[in-house]
């Protein structure tokens, strides 16, 4: 059902692809949007326990809409420091709204994001803003990883 990595001498394991994944502080999730035409969408992520979790707006938008029509999705994360070597994971899978994981996902937010000094002023704010959105989890179905190399001197 899904492809194999053309570039076999390129490909990372699955353990060095999840590395990038927790590694990452955001990435480009790919839905089909409205009219079929693909949407996609920088956000934030966390990883608990080998799996993603996403967070949106309780407000309806294109994103939720697209989700509800269709659930398949792909997600990519790039790990780069010079733009021409990098590593990436791109995954597939479906998503899923999981009510009740607001405030931990929340919580993971804060400690991945949030800098020590405004660290208890944001976890003390989870509370209301756990109100305010709701959840996803990325269930995958593939994984990919893949290093670029610096290309050799010519």
């Amino acid at each position: 059902m899904f492809r194999t990595l053309r570039r076999q001498d390129r490909a990372l394991s699955q353990e060095e692809t999840m590395e990038i994944l927790r590694r990452g502080k955001f990435g480009v999730l790919s839905i089909v949007g409205e009219d079929g035409y693909p949407y996609g969408v920088p956000l934030h992520y966390v990883v608990i326990d080998h799996a993603i979790y996403f967070h949106c707006s309780r407000v309806q938008g294109h994103k939720d809409d697209a989700l509800a029509k269709n659930s398949k999705i792909s997600f990519t994360v790039i790990e780069t420091e010079d733009a021409i070597q990098c590593k990436s994971a791109i995954l597939f899978g479906t998503a899923e709204q999981v009510p009740g994981m607001e405030e931990i996902v929340l919580e993971h937010l804060v400690e991945k994001f949030v800098p020590d000094s405004q660290w208890h002023q944001a976890k003390a704010g989870i509370a209301s803003a756990k109100k305010n959105v709701k959840v996803y989890r990325f269930n995958i179905q593939h994984i990919t990883g893949k290093r670029i190399d610096k290309p050799k001197q010519r």
